[in-house]
């Protein structure tokens, strides 16, 4: 067990499984992606539901992200039930703010990579039928 005189529990030293209200002790309050302590970081760290994500380790993550996609086989014209970033090709299912009326386009960034984006909304109509059953159930 580790020392928890900072923190009430930890989720590392217990073994459970880490939520965003889950917490740390001091030794284990570090980035998750790179070990850096809380105490050593500058910028605001990103929530994370293990911990936090420091912003140079964020940074780097989405420049990963960009790098790792070949933007030219990107389909402009494709209709799909997401949005998909054409910088990084995340696909991501809209918020209630993307809902726009159709054939509307608006600029937003990515959440993966925070590369801008133009998306264009686009509506379709579709029904099913039943029959009516006659004379009572």
């Amino acid at each position: 067990m580790c020392d928890v005189t900072a923190k009430t529990e930890c989720f590392v030293c217990d073994g459970t499984e880490p939520n965003y209200r889950a917490q740390r002790c001091e030794k284990h309050d570090v980035c998750v992606h790179c070990g850096t302590h809380r105490s050593k970081i500058t910028e605001i760290p990103w929530g994370h539901h293990e911990g936090f994500l420091c912003q140079p380790c964020d940074r780097a993550n989405k420049a990963a992200a960009r790098a790792g996609y070949d933007s030219s086989e990107h389909d402009d014209t494709e209709e799909r039930d997401s949005i998909k970033c054409p910088t990084c090709g995340d696909e991501y299912h809209p918020e209630m703010e993307d809902y726009r009326g159709d054939g509307e386009t608006y600029e937003t960034d990515c959440p993966n990579c925070d590369s801008p984006m133009m998306v264009t909304t686009h509506y379709t109509v579709e029904w099913s039928t039943a029959l009516v059953s006659k004379g009572g159930a």
